[in-house]
């Protein structure tokens, strides 16, 4: 006739069943409300509220918040993405990790801007020992941006996730006060997978941190001179490139240039 939670001999049982399946589920990272639903014999909308209370016991717990919270060692930020279809719409799931492959923050985002990029290294930046000095990614836009939104020297390396495959671009970015100054070393993944030579091109690319104000000054002429544009134009400029052939050990085999 009357019904108690606490005293009752199925729902103790059954509750450590599905505290196992639950933990087998989350150890493979496949915890669907579909399984769910079928595991507890109910409608798919209680499935959701198991769901969601898990999640936020989860994210609550104090091992939840000792794993964001631990000191990050190492100088180096790898950065991955992949796309996520959440209510029929496509999502971007963005995350950082450690040299070790430790995941230090993600954020689900409908864009791949540069500020959300940034805002994301400026919540894991105070959990860092040392300032970082490398930021590994594919070649989104995005990336190179944000690595020259620091205003310090930063090693920038993209691995190209399009045909031919195996392609490395290597962005030594460097400040000076009122320019950044981008060494540009394309190459392939040879230099790590093999120990014979391999083809490095250089190229130097020039921009200045503050753009000239466009437009004439108020009350003066609509005119402008002849060259000014040009002299604009040539604000960011990108020097000729080389290419040179190296070996591991460091010796130099051969080198061009072309002005």
């Amino acid at each position: 006739m009357t019904f108690y939670i606490h005293t009752s001999y199925y729902v103790e049982h059954f509750g450590e069943e599905l505290k196992k399946y639950l933990g087998t589920c989350l150890q493979g990272g496949h915890l669907n409300t579909q399984r769910l639903k079928i595991a507890l014999n109910a409608p798919e909308s209680t499935a959701s509220n198991v769901m969601a209370r898990i999640i936020s016991l989860i994210n609550t717990s104090p091992r939840a918040e000792t794993f964001w919270n631990e000191p990050v060692k190492g100088r180096i930020l790898f950065f991955d993405e992949t796309h996520i279809t959440i209510g029929k719409k496509d999502w971007f799931l963005i995350v950082i990790l450690d040299e070790g492959g430790r995941v230090l923050h993600f954020d689900i985002t409908e864009h791949r801007s540069a500020e959300i990029i940034y805002n994301m290294i400026k919540i894991v930046e105070p959990r860092m020992l040392e300032l970082f000095t490398h930021l590994i990614s594919d070649a989104y836009p995005a990336y190179t941006r944000v690595a020259k939104m620091f205003g310090r020297d930063i090693v920038h390396v993209q691995h190209i996730h399009k045909p031919p495959y195996g392609r490395i671009i290597i962005d030594r970015i460097h400040h000076e006060t009122d320019r950044i100054i981008t060494l540009t070393y394309a190459t392939t993944n040879e230099i790590i997978v093999k120990n014979n030579a391999f083809i490095v091109q250089e190229s130097m690319h020039e921009e200045r941190k503050t753009t000239r104000k466009r437009g004439r000054p108020k009350g003066s002429k609509n005119k402008r001179k002849v060259g000014m544009e040009k002299k604009d134009h040539e604000e960011s400029k990108t020097m000729t490139s080389a290419t040179r052939h190296f070996a591991m050990d460091g010796q130099e085999f051969s080198s061009t240039m072309r002005s």
